[in-house]
């Protein structure tokens, strides 16, 4: 940093869009993980305040995540972290069964056994998560499943999407986790998913997959809409 002809402390590009990067990747894991709460108002000053910057690069990052569509930036410049709603929820269950059946029985097909142990071996860690239901925790190891799964499609333009749309649906999926059932009928699931795997059973971990992925958006939509959610078994996505 230097000082302008004014006096004031200047900062370089370089180290005000460090700080921009860090202001949109601490508030953008907030949202993601619930912390701030769907509908919530944003205080710039609060903010900057927690992570010791300026405003500059809070109204920076804020700008981001409105075009990320996870925050609401009003014409007053109140700012509110974007309600759940159906439509959006629809729109990322439609990518996310398209993309990730597609990603599962490229993955399944082509997953090696070094892979294959890596899911085997999450088993009895998510068991454990299950146990002291960690529903954050939950959410983290399901992803590193599933990525290992997908990395072996050997897709990697692929394998971003589908994480950006994970990481989006975190804040629905956070909901559904609530409903004290479903981190046992996840993990079934997943031992499902290995069990396939290990039979070289392609379509049968993209038909796992995609009806997980099918129940869920049908289970979320009601619990969006106030309508009690559909029985039956499907996993934790």
């Amino acid at each position: 940093m230097e000082r302008g002809t004014t006096g004031v402390v200047e900062q370089s590009p370089a180290v005000h869009r460090t700080l921009v990067d860090l202001a949109h990747a601490t508030l953008r894991q907030r949202i993601l993980n619930g912390e701030l709460a769907p509908g919530s108002r944003l205080d710039h000053e609060a903010e900057a305040q927690r992570l010791s910057v300026s405003r500059m690069p809070i109204r920076e990052a804020l700008r981001r995540l409105e075009n990320e569509g996870l925050v609401e930036i009003q014409s007053h410049r109140a700012v509110y972290v974007r309600a759940l709603s159906a439509a959006d929820l629809e729109e990322l269950y439609v990518l996310r069964i398209a993309l990730e059946g597609t990603a599962a029985r490229l993955g399944a097909e082509r997953l090696d056994d070094a892979r294959l142990d890596r899911m085997r071996n999450m088993l009895p860690v998510m068991a454990e998560i299950v146990a002291r239901e960690d529903r954050p925790a939950w959410l983290a190891a399901d992803g590193q499943f599933h990525e290992t799964l997908y990395a072996a499609a050997g897709h990697p333009r692929l394998l971003a999407v589908i994480t950006g749309l994970r990481e989006e649906a975190s804040r629905y999926r956070l909901v559904g986790l609530a409903q004290a059932r479903e981190l046992r009928i996840g993990l079934e699931d997943h031992h499902a998913i290995v069990e396939a795997c290990e039979r070289r059973d392609a379509r049968e971990v993209e038909r796992l997959i995609k009806g997980a992925l099918e129940r869920w958006r049908e289970m979320l939509q009601g619990l969006l809409s106030g309508v009690p959610e559909a029985e039956g078994k499907g996993g934790n996505r």
